[in-house]
């Protein structure tokens, strides 16, 4: 049920890997605030049980957009 849900792992955790790779080399990674990369690594792990799992599982989007909307939130609060 687990693994329906959320993939194999070992396949989950490589793809998550390789996307945060691919974040921590861009060219923003390092001036970017630990707000905005903790929501990017959390994107990545949600975006690897969704291509490795249950792509139709409500939560895993859900969770994407939470982490967007607080992270939002957040630059907006600092811009006033």
């Amino acid at each position: 049920l687990i693994e329906a849900k959320f993939g194999k792992l070992k396949k989950g955790a490589d793809v998550e890997q390789s996307l945060k790779n691919i974040y921590r080399t861009s060219t923003n990674w390092s001036s970017m605030d630990n707000h905005k990369k903790m929501t990017l690594d959390l994107i990545a792990m949600k975006m690897s049980r969704i291509l490795e799992g249950d792509s139709n599982f409500a939560d895993h989007w859900d969770d994407i957009i939470g982490y967007v909307t607080k992270t939002k939130e957040n630059i907006n609060a600092k811009s006033k």
